[in-house]
């Protein structure tokens, strides 16, 4: 999880981060939601493409001397995000509302 606290900003990466409010604490979940390559309804044709010509895909690594962050990198990324998303929605309905 990436989380980091600068000047009172937090930066979340399928994390969470807690702030108090006037009712008791608030709980704002975060994450970066790569892109899917589905908007074409090619993805394979989009990720070549995304690969060959977005900058990303050539200078973000994966970790230090580690290979670039390939499409392939950041669609595994965003279904991550996304089950967790479902994850924590669908834990979420199970709460009684209390007001």
């Amino acid at each position: 999880m990436l989380a980091t606290r600068h000047l009172g900003v937090s930066v979340l990466d399928r994390g969470e981060a807690f702030f108090a409010s006037r009712s008791g604490r608030v709980r704002v979940l975060g994450a970066t939601l790569w892109t899917d390559y589905a908007v074409t309804r090619k993805p394979g044709a989009a990720m070549a493409v995304a690969e060959r010509d977005i900058l990303d895909h050539s200078l973000i690594r994966r970790a230090a001397g580690a290979r670039p962050f390939l499409p392939a990198d950041a669609l595994h990324e965003h279904r991550l995000s996304r089950a967790l998303r479902t994850t924590y929605h669908t834990r979420l309905r199970r709460i009684p509302d209390t007001a």
